[in-house]
């Protein structure tokens, strides 16, 4: 080869990486081993079967549907959008991806899970590689939905229409405040979400009816996101009419408050009767729309120190809702994390009007009831633990308290179970009650196998009335070995959170942090040092840092002192890490999951 040829080869070759550089538009290492062509919904998939880290090199092409370019989504993440599903992406760093741009992402060694925020995520690596292939492809046609369908959720960051709607708001601009769109057909209500920093968030909004296009997105419950204001421009029809607002009330028990009477009252701390449905739960204050962490409308609820009441069964809007203190009795009776059957039942509740997540709120609760049938329960959880065949347990209580129900409430016990209305006599598979509004009954459970089965023994008690049904989940443990939640056979940190009031049992996990009012999660120390000896945060890997995943240990009451001194991370933070074991009270910690009035202890090797 003379050097002329050679010179020639190789500006051929610098010229063809240049070309290969401009094309693709993320980090320089490349994807590892063979393609493997998949969709969106491939990867929502793996997430549902707890395959978050990414290790094939799958490869999926799809068009960027929502960029930073017009501030409603902001860098470093763009929403793509396939034949299959819609995905929010992350790139760890600015980039200049452009709606209508079709890229074909490599996502080999990316991660995709749930955000704080409860959207699904794809966030990518340096071993990850976007290639955009068509700088003006067309954007996937909007999928027509109605409100429901938007709320019921499993259409997140797709493009979609919903008809017939108009802003509940009869003027203003995008950025006044919390938006939010109306059925004409049926007056459902849906949240509309728009930063900010939206380049058109002055911009007035649309008055009339007509057909909104935009991007559903999960912000803690679904939202319609306004991906471009000029898409909204055929809501110019005329508007519908829509429901009046409830009637305002004197706060009688007759003429209760409504919700939005607290929210525009000066919170003098009267005690007043309020009603509204139950929606949800705050979770950490203040309570306010930016944080969206900060309440949740969903399961798992997250807290049962108190419930979200709104003048709408469907609302999902926090700034028409106010939070309601529940003190230690009335948690297990009426909080929607413990009864989350209670979703969008109407409540009247007696209590101050006090300022309470740093909104106008309730609290100091005197008293409760319901306008509807209900049936009120101070437990759904029994543990019997172990029994012997043909032997019988020790009787466990609960208190039975109906609303509005004609006739009887019945109890029926499953199979190798048994129910009275009598501690020391009387059991049989069935009884029933007269039940009166209001009036409470205790009945009496124990587990009592035959014989004919061994181990394990999982089933329901069935308590009905009107059309209520409740179900109080038994166990029990027959024959001989160790009953889940015993010494030897220790729950979970997800099983201690699935058994909230069942009693006394042990739980198991690893030390990853202390807790303190709020709650606040301290997961490392504080300048070297953690903070205090009040309690500890379990989980199930040393890694764990979501506190939903987690629960509490109380080291303060009526926990042992000398299991305080010997475990708690400010003596003994050599403990961090490892695995431990407590027998106690399965009960809530500063409204979260846990254990209290600790007993006993052990380190799991």
């Amino acid at each position: 080869m003379n050097r002329l040829t050679l010179l020639m080869a190789l500006c051929l070759g610098f010229f063809l990486c240049i070309s290969c550089e401009k094309e693709e538009t993320s980090t320089p290492n490349g994807p590892i081993g063979d393609p493997k062509i998949a969709s969106i919904l491939d990867l929502r998939e793996l997430a549902l079967d707890g395959k978050n880290t990414i290790t094939e090199n799958y490869v999926i092409t799809a068009v960027v549907t929502l960029s930073p370019e017009n501030g409603q989504i902001e860098q470093p993440s763009f929403i793509i959008q396939d034949g299959t599903s819609g995905l929010t992406v992350n790139v760890n760093s600015n980039h200049n991806y452009k709606v209508g741009q079709k890229v074909e992402i490599y996502a080999h060694a990316g991660n995709i899970d749930k955000t704080t925020v409860g959207n699904m995520e794809l966030s990518l690596t340096a071993d990850s590689k976007i290639t955009v292939i068509e700088e003006n492809a067309e954007l996937p046609e909007p999928i027509e939905l109605s409100i429901e369908v938007l709320l019921a959720g499993g259409h997140e960051d797709e493009r979609i229409v919903i008809k017939n709607v108009q802003f509940e708001a009869e003027e203003g601009t995008y950025s006044d405040g919390n938006h939010r769109i109306i059925s004409c057909d049926n007056q459902a209500i849906a949240s509309v979400y728009v930063r900010d920093e939206a380049s058109f968030a002055d911009e007035s909004i649309p008055l009339g009816n007509g057909s909104f296009i935009g991007i559903a997105v999960k912000r803690m419950v679904p939202q319609i996101l306004v991906s471009a204001s000029d898409l909204l421009n055929d809501m110019d029809g005329n508007r519908c009419d829509v429901e009046e607002g409830l009637e305002d009330g004197d706060g009688s028990l007759d003429a209760p408050y409504n919700v939005k009477q607290v929210l525009l009252s000066d919170m003098d701390g009267s005690t007043q009767w309020v009603h509204g449905y139950i929606v949800g739960a705050a979770i950490n204050s203040p309570m306010t729309p930016d944080d969206p962490t900060s309440y949740s409308f969903a399961v798992p609820y997250g807290k049962n120190t108190n419930i979200l009441i709104s003048d709408r069964p469907d609302e999902t809007d926090i700034t028409r809702c106010i939070p309601v203190e529940l003190t230690t009795s009335f948690r297990p009776l009426i909080s929607i994390e413990d009864n989350p059957e209670f979703k969008n039942k109407k409540i009247t509740v007696e209590a101050d009007l006090i300022r309470y997540y740093q909104v106008n709120g309730l609290k100091a609760l005197k008293q409760y009831t319901f306008t509807e049938e209900t049936i009120v329960l101070n437990s759904t959880k029994m543990n019997f633990g172990q029994v012997d065949d043909n032997e019988v347990s020790e009787a466990q209580a609960i208190t039975i308290i109906p609303y509005q129900i004609n006739g009887d409430i019945t109890i029926t016990a499953p199979t190798q179970f048994e129910v009275s209305l009598s501690a020391d006599n009387g059991y049989e598979t069935s009884v029933s009650f007269a039940a009166t509004t209001d009036e409470r009954t205790t009945a009496y459970f124990r587990f009592a196998p035959d014989g004919s089965i061994q181990g394990d023994v999982e089933l329901d008690f069935e308590i009905a009335g009107g059309d209520q049904i409740r179900l109080v989940e038994a166990y029990g443990f027959a024959g001989d070995g160790d009953p889940k939640g015993s010494e030897n056979n220790p729950y979970s940190v997800a099983e201690v959170r699935d058994n909230q009031g069942i009693g006394y049992a042990w739980g198991e996990g690893y030390i990853v942090g202390i807790p303190d009012d709020g709650p606040v999660y301290y997961w490392e120390p504080v300048n070297g040092e953690w903070l205090h000896t009040k309690g500890l945060i379990l989980a199930a890997s040393p890694s764990e840092r979501d506190p939903a995943n987690v629960i509490l240990i109380r080291l303060t009451g009526d926990t042992d002192t000398d299991i305080r001194d010997e475990v708690n991370l400010k003596d003994n933070p050599s403990l961090y890490g490892r695995k431990i074991k407590f027998g106690g009270s399965i009960n809530t910690y500063y409204g979260i999951p846990g254990i209290i009035e600790i007993d006993g202890y052990s380190l799991v090797d």
